[in-house]
C-alpha cells in the first residue's frame, strides 16, 4: 500500500465514495475563515488519534496550506493501513474555478 497525491479537481471523484472523509489539517482558526465544503477538521498535531474513528475501509483525502503537512499526514495513514491522498497545492488549489469546489467562508456581520 502507499498514499497516493492527487490534485484538487481529483478530489471530487474520490468524494463520490460514501467511505470517502475529506480532512483539513490547517489550524482551526484557519478552518474556521475558511475550507473546503464537506471537510472535517483535524490538527496536525492530533490527526493519528482522530483518524482511528474510521474504518480501515475508508478513503481518506488530506489537505493542508500548501501540501507538505499532507503529504506526511497520508504517509502516515497508509502506515496505518488507510487508503490515504494528499491534494498537492493544499487549500489554495481549491480556489480555481477548474477545481469545481466551493469554498465554505466565514461572513463577518
Amino acid at each position: 500500500m502507499s498514499f497516493e497525491i492527487i490534485n484538487a479537481r481529483m478530489v471530487k471523484a474520490y468524494m463520490q465514495d460514501k467511505n470517502a472523509v475529506l480532512i483539513d489539517l490547517r489550524p482551526q482558526n484557519e478552518y474556521l475563515q475558511g475550507h473546503v465544503e464537506g471537510a472535517v477538521h483535524m490538527e496536525m498535531n492530533t490527526f493519528e488519534r482522530e483518524i482511528v474513528r474510521y474504518d480501515k475501509t475508508a478513503v481518506l483525502i488530506f489537505y493542508c496550506d500548501r501540501g507538505a503537512n499532507s503529504m506526511i499526514a497520508a504517509r502516515r495513514a497508509d502506515e496505518m493501513g488507510y487508503a490515504a491522498k494528499s491534494v498537492i497545492g493544499g487549500y489554495g488549489a481549491f480556489g480555481g474555478q477548474c477545481s469545481g469546489y466551493a469554498l465554505q467562508l466565514r461572513t463577518w456581520e
